[in-house]
């Protein structure tokens, strides 16, 4: 492919993922013979910008402003950290041989982390993380060290309703056991869960290999969660102990005394990882904004069981559900709560939310069906079914659009479009499923046995 480089479009030494990477930015244009343009705002073949109502990076494609990777209109626009980036900062990640943007928050894939080469000799005498305009496809593509990637193009772009969620691994490394809990980052490789009075697990891979963590003991771990990069992550102890969170991926684990001893049975985070909250069983919610550092005891949901928690990535959005309760909601990152009784009085042990925190699905025990909310969980509606059963776990993208789900001794079901319909996997068996995680954009999913092992599954 003919080229013309055209200059460097940005320079930056950074340390990312632990190792020193120092980014050469090329743009380079297949040279056209008349420049085709994009509107709002005007731009030409090749041209990026950041998009501050998506919170992501876009590129005109001749004709359209198309997204480099997706869109997370709730990101909080705080900066980036590991390294340091503010809002439409670009590099290039050695560790996962991708080139990533902050969308205010996080870093995020440009393409599908899984699937790339490391380690190569460049592309056509270009090296790893020289970006490229071809006029040939019309697309921005990323050297990944050996080959040219399009940007934009997660995993789940090969992930079709047929194949979603159709194969599931046993990952054996740490054994069987009573895995309660399980949180991952956006882009489903680093992975974090718990055996009841045992100990914490984490990945870097998606789950093919785990690391016990020692540092914290053994304890009845449960509620884990994470930030969106999958280096802040929190978990609990549920038999009077206290909250612990780690801010390295899980290698090192911080006790934190503010919140107190009590029966800690789930928390959630934002993207940043700084926004957290943390509910006990019967006690009150916890929130706190340093990632874990400081928490105030939040009194407006009164005291519950609590076992659902989730928040929309900017963390101002949480949704709480009580075991015999009701649903909760806040919307401004739990100092206030509204109680919604539209759903019932249930025993409530599944809560998930989309990235805007506008889509929310909830399981209990002994119900009929799952409920289902769109506009942030003031209206709710029972959605999904297929009889009574104890549904104590589920996962959403960021999107809204991808959804797994189980009933605990049951099947596995997945959705491709919002849970409109509904599919059952059967290849796992059925099992005592307790929670999942997703990736961001539903390509790689995760979930947890009580009394077996953990189990993942990614896009073929």
């Amino acid at each position: 492919m003919s080229i013309v480089e055209t200059g460097l479009a940005q320079l930056i030494s950074s340390e990312h993922h632990n190792m020193k990477t120092r980014l050469a930015l090329a743009l380079t244009l297949l040279v056209p013979q008349a420049w085709a343009v994009c509107s709002n705002p005007s731009g030409v073949g090749g041209a990026t910008i950041f998009s501050t109502t998506d919170k992501t990076l876009q590129y005109c494609n001749g004709t359209n402003w198309v997204n480099a990777g997706p869109a997370y209109p709730a990101a909080a626009q705080t900066g980036c950290s590991n390294p340091t980036g503010t809002a439409g900062t670009v590099i290039y990640s050695n560790s996962k041989g991708v080139v990533q943007f902050c969308n205010g928050s996080s870093w995020i894939d440009t393409a599908c982390a899984a699937t790339r080469t490391l380690g190569g000799p460049g592309c056509s005498g270009k090296p790893a993380g020289t970006i490229q305009y071809s006029t040939t496809a019309n697309e921005l593509q990323f050297c990944d060290s050996t080959n040219w990637v399009a940007m934009g193009w997660g995993c789940s772009s090969v992930c079709s309703a047929a194949t979603y969620g159709t194969t599931w691994t046993p990952r054996t490394g740490p054994g069987t056991g009573n895995f309660y809990s399980i949180a991952g980052g956006a882009d489903g490789l680093r992975l974090v869960t718990a055996k009841y009075d045992e100990y914490i697990y984490t990945s870097a891979d998606g789950g093919v290999t785990w690391t016990q963590r020692t540092g914290p003991g053994t304890a009845s771990w449960t509620g884990a969660s994470a930030s969106a990069d999958g280096l802040n992550m929190l978990i609990g102890d549920y038999t009077s102990g206290y909250l612990f969170t780690s801010s390295d991926g899980g290698a090192t684990w911080t006790q934190r005394t503010s919140a107190g001893v009590r029966n800690w049975g789930v928390t959630a985070s934002s993207a940043d990882g700084m926004k957290l909250v943390a509910g006990a069983g019967g006690g009150y919610i916890y929130t706190s904004t340093d990632g874990g550092v400081t928490w105030t005891e939040r009194t407006g949901a009164g005291t519950g069981t609590w076992f659902g928690m989730a928040s929309s990535a900017d963390g101002t959005k949480l949704v709480a559900g009580a075991n015999g309760g009701y649903l909760y909601t806040s919307t401004d990152g739990g100092a206030t709560w509204t109680q919604r009784t539209a759903a019932g009085s249930r025993n409530w042990y599944a809560v998930a939310s989309s990235a805007d925190g506008m889509k929310i699905w909830a399981g209990a025990n002994g119900s009929t069906t799952l409920f289902f909310s769109t506009d942030g969980g003031v209206t709710w509606s029972a959605f999904f079914g297929n009889g009574t059963g104890d549904w104590r776990g589920i996962a959403i993208s960021a999107d809204g659009n991808r959804i797994v789900t189980a009933k605990y001794g049951g099947t596995i079901y997945v959705s491709t479009d919002g849970g409109t319909n509904w599919t059952e996997r059967t290849t796992p068996g059925s099992r005592n499923w307790r929670a999942f995680t997703s990736s961001g954009d539903g390509s790689r999913l995760a979930t947890v046995v009580v009394g077996g092992n953990i189990y993942t599954s990614t896009c073929p």
